[in-house]
């Protein structure tokens, strides 16, 4: 094997490289995780697929760029709290889409939920408009459909801020 250089010659990183967890090019870009991080995230790390493994890292590395030794201790204590650390990753990078999520979810959850008519929100929340997907079998099915979309419409209004 070819000699290890940069972020891979680091103990963490060397391992995950040597499990397959991943790839040379990952262990350069997260050169600036904090060594203890990789140890206490190791177990974590070990349960995600090769990708998800890259993504939390290279998330991980840009979330703790330019922070302070507590501001990364903090974020490190809380994702270890988290139930979800990806989630908690997710929410610590972009607080904003996050929160969009959320309404959305919560918002059609209380309009659609049990109706099954799914609403589908633009990647990022960035477009003009939102998917509805359903389906039915008996004209009875899709007057229920209608009138959850009918619902949708009469007290949907928050959704069309989030665009």
């Amino acid at each position: 094997m070819a000699e290890f250089t940069d972020g891979e010659s680091r103990p963490g990183l060397r391992r995950l490289v040597e499990a397959g967890k991943i790839d040379r090019k990952t262990a350069h870009r997260a050169a600036e995780i904090p060594e203890a991080f990789l140890a206490e995230f190791y177990p974590l790390l070990g349960g995600l697929s090769f990708s998800n493994t890259r993504i939390f890292l290279e998330r991980l590395g840009e979330v703790l760029a330019g922070k302070s030794p507590e501001e990364a201790a903090a974020i490190k204590e809380r994702l270890l709290a988290a139930r979800r650390p990806e989630e908690e990753l997710a929410r610590i990078r972009m607080p904003e889409l996050t929160e969009m999520e959320g309404r959305f979810r919560d918002i059609t959850g209380r309009i659609l939920r049990g109706s099954g008519v799914s609403l589908k929100a633009p990647p990022y929340f960035e477009g003009g408009r939102f998917a509805v997907a359903f389906s039915f079998g008996s004209a009875e099915e899709l007057r229920r459909k209608i009138r959850a979309l009918e619902k949708l419409a009469a007290e949907g209004d928050g959704l069309y801020g989030l665009l």
